[in-house]
């Protein structure tokens, strides 16, 4: 059950089938966290008004939870779950930027700023993690491309490398959105990711994360 302002909330080994009725499941919602910044010119710190600030909640189906900055460019976003989320801020004027790893507590806040730059001329966005995209197959997450000159290539990563953990946490069962991020966070932290390469068996790459920018 998905609500606005609140934590998704979950009633799991719930069985039915063709034509019966099961009735008395109950759903409990989180009061969830809350994400604050401030959102600034890069090199300047003037507060940048009207950015829009985006939580993305993986396997939620409502729109992600989004605001605005104000003229001092603060922004504030409530009820977010608690968990690991990626942040968006864009503006017209400047480059966008995902931000992922934003842990947030439950009942409790977590603050995020972000510095943006004017972007220049082929940019599209740009985010901290190792450059990498994913694609599901019956096998589980694998790299589908690594970006040339990205973290992923620099430190050893495949096209075609099978993620089974990050950071020791098994990822088998897990899909695309929850892997992703799981993998991101700040550039200049490591991550570490177990892979099954084929025709090499199992092993680990310790990536350090970047910045990287999409064009």
């Amino acid at each position: 059950a998905d609500s606005p302002k609140h934590a998704i909330g979950r009633a799991e080994g719930v069985w039915t089938s063709s034509g019966a009725l099961v009735d008395n499941v109950v759903i409990t919602l989180g009061s969830g966290g809350t994400v604050r910044g401030r959102v600034t010119i890069k090199g300047k710190g003037d507060g940048i008004a009207g950015a829009r600030v985006v939580v993305f909640e993986p396997g939620s189906h409502l729109p992600p939870s989004s605001a605005m900055t104000d003229k001092e460019g603060n922004y504030a976003l409530e009820g977010i779950a608690p968990g690991r989320h990626s942040v968006r801020v864009q503006h017209k004027s400047y480059l966008t930027e995902l931000r992922g790893g934003v842990d947030v507590p439950e009942q409790g806040e977590v603050t995020r700023d972000f510095a943006l730059r004017v972007r220049k001329a082929g940019e599209k966005f740009a985010f901290q993690g190792i450059g990498a995209t994913l694609g599901r197959t019956p096998r589980g997450v694998i790299i589908r491309k690594t970006m040339a000159g990205s973290p992923a290539s620099k430190f050893g990563l495949k096209d075609g490398d099978l993620i089974v953990a990050v950071d020791h946490q098994p990822m088998g069962e897990k899909g695309i959105s929850s892997v992703v991020e799981s993998i991101r966070g700040e550039a200049g932290t490591p991550v570490m990711i177990e892979v099954e390469r084929p025709g090499k068996g199992r092993m680990t790459i310790s990536v350090e994360r970047g910045d990287v920018i999409v064009k």
